[in-house]
């Protein structure tokens, strides 16, 4: 897609480097007019339809945050070093790899962490 401005820009280029060769001009004016997309998209119709479309998806999106906040608040326990929110992970590496745990939401600045039994 090309803007009008720089079909301008493009073409007064071309005068000055073709001052002879008005045909040859002709020529490429006409090929760039019929590169030209007859038709026209309704940008402002389709940015209305992705805002309802987020807008649609955002409202299901609250509700698992909510439901995620939830779940934390149930899970009020307290990092005994800190006084931080221990919040539930999984090893990833070492021999307790894959193992779920508390961990210090303070990370790393608090290393604590509780060992699910």
């Amino acid at each position: 897609m090309i803007r009008c401005d720089q079909l301008i820009n493009y073409l007064k280029s071309l005068k000055t480097e073709c001052r002879d060769s008005t045909k040859a001009m002709l020529k490429t004016g006409e090929h760039l007019l019929a590169m030209n997309d007859t038709e026209r998209n309704d940008y402002l119709k389709k940015y209305a339809d992705l805002v309802a479309e987020v807008n649609n998806t955002s409202s299901t999106t609250d509700e698992v945050v909510e439901e995620k906040v939830d779940v934390n608040r149930e899970n009020n326990l307290i990092c005994p070093r800190c006084g931080g929110q221990l919040v539930l992970r999984t090893a990833k590496q070492g021999s307790n790899a894959g193992n779920q745990l508390y961990g210090c939401s303070n990370y790393p600045k608090c290393r604590f962490i509780k060992n699910l039994e």
